[in-house]
């Protein structure tokens, strides 16, 4: 008797890009520890790896995370698409220190064209650390990367077994392993073993993808007793944008609205988020001085959603790209 015929599938291939962080760190001496290991030390470190996917590494940077500016995401994503260019990789990993990820992954998922899973994880112990994570993220995000149900759903972030989109991904806490939330909305996804098991898709995708980023956007967080003064200094120090994040569902008291209305009469976008780390804007609820209604009426973007310095890097890459006043609230308040 013949033997039935088996589907033999190909093995995924994965470019990890290694750019510093904790993840990469050793001790050295008594100098604490400080970013040292690249992809191949991952790989060398890791050889389970091999069993999952074809990994190739690239090292882009060594550094502290909070050590990149948005320049070098920008090059990063150039480089990440020139090696993707041959069509000869199916999901990439990003490793990087987790005090800008939730920053650096939305930024990534605005400048990247690609439909195929890009997966961004690190470490909050390093290597050096009996109890690291960075085993389990690295293996956890080469499963994520390699998997069918993340193509087309944009940047994510993998840490502690859980899957989070960008737009949403937060570092709640400075130390614990379960530091990375999506508050209010949880994360899409778990890796469960080798594969993933998705729980929803976001299906708020955006490409924004300037030749160089020059815009200066400020954010100021608003506190009780505080005014226009730190908006007026940020566009006298020439800021071409300014993020506010405001009080509860988007209200500032009465004393900072002059310095919002003389922004907005010099054509400066002043872009509205909540300092609560979830929920939406209002929408007319209130009707004094100073709430979200009366600011709407004055002329205030909302960026209803997102949290305030994802809506900086939002901004930031609109005005790079010469976005005019109405694309830039159709962009935030449109989508």
């Amino acid at each position: 008797m013949t033997e039935p015929s088996r589907v033999v599938r190909s093995m995924k291939k994965v470019l990890l890009v290694s750019t510093g962080g904790t993840i990469s760190s050793l001790r050295k001496a008594h100098e604490g520890i400080i970013p040292e290991l690249t992809g191949q030390d991952f790989l060398r470190m890791l050889p389970e790896l091999e069993s999952l996917a074809k990994v190739s590494a690239f090292e882009f940077s060594r550094v502290p995370s909070h050590y990149l500016g948005l320049d070098d995401l920008l090059r990063l994503s150039k480089s990440i698409e020139d090696a993707l260019s041959t069509g000869e990789h199916d999901g990439v990993v990003i490793t990087m220190g987790t005090n800008i990820m939730e920053e650096a992954s939305y930024c990534l998922d605005l400048l990247l064209d690609l439909d195929v899973p890009v997966v961004i994880t690190g470490a909050m112990r390093s290597p050096a650390m009996p109890s690291s994570d960075t085993q389990m993220n690295l293996y956890n995000s080469v499963v994520a990367a390699s998997s069918e149900s993340l193509k087309g759903a944009g940047c994510v972030v993998c840490m502690n077994g859980e899957i989070h989109h960008a737009r949403y991904v937060a570092k709640t806490n400075t130390v614990s392993l379960s530091a990375f939330q999506s508050p209010g909305v949880g994360p899409i996804g778990v890796v469960r073993g080798r594969g993933v098991v998705l729980h929803t898709r976001n299906v708020q995708r955006e490409r924004i993808r300037p030749e160089s980023i020059d815009a200066r956007v400020d954010l100021i967080r608003y506190g009780i007793g505080m005014d226009g003064s730190l908006l007026k200094a940020a566009l006298d120090l020439g800021a071409q944008g300014v993020v506010i994040e405001a009080f509860g569902g988007g209200h500032l008291g009465p004393s900072s609205i002059p310095a919002i209305e003389q922004a907005i009469a010099r054509d400066v976008p002043i872009v509205l988020t909540s300092r609560c780390m979830s929920g939406e804007l209002l929408q007319d609820t209130y009707g004094f001085e100073g709430s979200e209604a009366h600011l709407k009426k004055i002329g205030v973007i909302f960026a209803s959603g997102l949290v305030g310095v994802k809506a900086r890097i939002k901004l930031i890459l609109l005005l790079s790209v010469r976005r005019r006043m109405d694309a830039i609230r159709l962009a935030f308040e449109g989508s």
